[in-house]
């Protein structure tokens, strides 16, 4: 598919993907919403977490230290359990670097 836009809309948890491609957000009926998955304050991440060849949504808690990550790619958060959560130490990130 290449390349698609994304926006991440912190307050709701939502991440609005231009399927289309035309540039403009057409809502969820026309592109793709994914979400619930973040919270204010979360900054939106992308990638290949298990090398399947398909980026999946995660966000990171700076607040917290958290990496937060769709595992299972249904675009929500399942839980520890089910999607992937881990902490970086607080003494090895700084917010220039994310």
């Amino acid at each position: 598919m290449g390349h698609v836009p994304v926006i991440y809309v912190p307050f709701r948890g939502l991440w609005e993907l231009d399927l289309n491609g035309n540039g403009k957000w057409d809502g969820c009926r026309v592109d793709k919403c994914l979400g619930p998955f973040g919270q204010p304050g979360d900054l939106p991440v992308a990638g290949d977490w298990n090398a399947t060849g398909t980026a999946n949504i995660g966000v990171f808690r700076p607040n917290t230290g958290e990496w937060l990550l769709d595992l299972n790619g249904n675009g929500k958060w399942d839980g520890c359990n089910v999607d992937g959560a881990s902490f970086a130490e607080k003494d090895h990130f700084h917010e220039k670097d994310i």
